[in-house]
């Protein structure tokens, strides 16, 4: 019994870690996004996608305490659901606009 608990205790650390690492990330990319000047014809899904990451960064930030406040984990990973579904959608306006456009970001 004692060696599934010490299992559990590294594996949760392992996620926490994870997320942990996933927190850095999207703040990295904020910040990069930020930095970025945008036509205006792209800024109100540009400051969605903003938004979204920084509400991403909120919601794994409840997931991450999981194993000590399991119903603000659940809320952080219903919130996480919700963000990178708008964060798909805000990408995929911009995507559209992009092939209007006819704009190749990438080849």
């Amino acid at each position: 019994m004692k060696n599934i608990q010490e299992e559990n205790v590294k594996n949760i650390e392992l996620s926490v870690k994870i997320l942990n690492n996933s927190i850095l990330l999207n703040e990295k990319l904020i910040k990069t996004m930020l930095s970025i000047a945008i036509p205006s014809n792209f800024s109100k899904n540009h400051l969605d996608v903003v938004n979204g990451f920084s509400n991403i960064i909120f919601a794994i930030k409840n997931m991450a305490i999981a194993q000590t406040d399991p119903v603000k984990a659940m809320m952080g990973q219903k919130l996480y659901n919700e963000q990178t579904q708008r964060n798909y959608n805000a990408l995929n306006s911009i995507q559209e606009i992009f092939n209007e456009y006819e704009i190749t970001v990438f080849k």
